[in-house]
């Protein structure tokens, strides 16, 4: 099973990211197993996690396109506010079962551009 990022902005501007998880085939019994993913957002100047963790599970048996499409919304914490003008990591890990620490599975590296002032909610 495999996973493609869509509408991802280059730059967070606001409180929230948003953007897309396309499964790029459908789930079938014995050929193409459902895919599990946590999703965080890390400073990368030092790791630090600037949203709460989000769970999504690709398990979509449609044949329509449109129909294997998730939108995911990470809501950043006050934290984020420390990293404005600073580059940061969309992770996504996959996590499977049986095993305790997720495995990497795709980053993009964005950049945190805020405005003066701050709304970032705490989580």
């Amino acid at each position: 099973m495999a996973a493609e990022l869509l509408r991802v902005p280059a730059k967070i501007t606001t409180s929230r990211l948003a953007f897309g998880v396309f499964q790029l085939e459908p789930v079938e019994p014995r050929k193409c197993l459902p895919l599990q993913l946590r999703i965080t957002l890390v400073a990368k100047a030092d790791g630090a996690l600037l949203c709460e963790p989000r769970a999504l599970l690709l398990d979509s048996a449609a044949s329509e396109a449109r129909e294997r499409e998730q939108q995911v919304i990470l809501d950043l914490s006050n934290a984020a506010g420390d990293y404005n003008n600073q580059p940061v990591e969309l992770r996504l890990e996959q996590l499977l079962e049986g095993v305790a620490t997720p495995v990497p599975y795709k980053t993009m590296e964005l950049k945190l551009q805020r405005p003066f002032g701050s709304d970032f909610d705490d989580f």
